[in-house]
């Protein structure tokens, strides 16, 4: 940076540096030079563990890292809240995110490795007529529980376990305006407590 603009040395050690990655390339970028890889949320848990998890285990390994100080962040949906009503309101969200990320043909895989190509095409058809709010009826609730961990506050650490655990270290949470900061704090308390491989950054 030019003297104008460069505040100089700080003494501090040099912050991580995470990576949103969808495509293989980016993965594999992401794998070999950052320390966090930020996954896309149209992701299921077969995905992440036969397609994603593989690319970065390679690229890790030739670099002499390891997920231990590694961040794998995100790589699906969460609907959560206070009652089963909030729930299912946030789920509905998402059954229409699923059909919008569907109906990318970049995104196919996702779908094909569940047998669920038609279900793209049939997507990327809609949208390609303008059928938005249609679009989202498409989505079964066995296609949408792929995609998403949902539950109230209280069983929420479960689902994520069940969801996330093993493959993903951090996700992030919408809580409902006007929870408490003692709901907040417990539940993300109770989730920290899930087993997570990243162990911290090196360095």
């Amino acid at each position: 940076m030019t003297p104008e603009f460069s505040p100089g040395p700080n003494g501090l050690p040099m912050p991580p540096i995470a990576m949103a990655a969808v495509g293989p390339l980016m993965l594999k970028t992401a794998a070999r030079v950052a320390d966090s890889v930020r996954l896309h949320s149209f992701a299921t848990r077969k995905y992440l563990e036969d397609v994603v998890r593989p690319m970065l285990v390679e690229q890790l390994t030739a670099s002499g890292k390891s997920f231990e100080t590694c961040e794998i962040t995100g790589g699906g949906f969460i609907a959560t809240g206070p009652d089963e009503a909030t729930v299912k309101e946030a789920a509905e969200k998402v059954r229409y995110r699923v059909a919008f990320y569907g109906s990318t043909p970049a995104y196919r895989g996702v779908f094909d490795i569940h047998g669920l190509t038609d279900l793209g095409l049939k997507l990327t058809a809609m949208a390609r007529q303008g059928q938005w709010k249609e679009m989202a009826a498409q989505v079964s609730d066995d296609v949408l529980d792929l995609f998403v961990a949902r539950a109230t506050y209280d069983g929420l650490p479960e689902a994520i376990e069940k969801r996330f655990g093993g493959i993903v270290d951090s996700a992030s949470i919408d809580f409902v305006p006007g929870t408490s900061a003692a709901v907040r704090r417990s539940t993300i308390e109770a989730i920290k407590r899930i087993p997570a491989v990243f162990k911290g950054f090196a360095g």
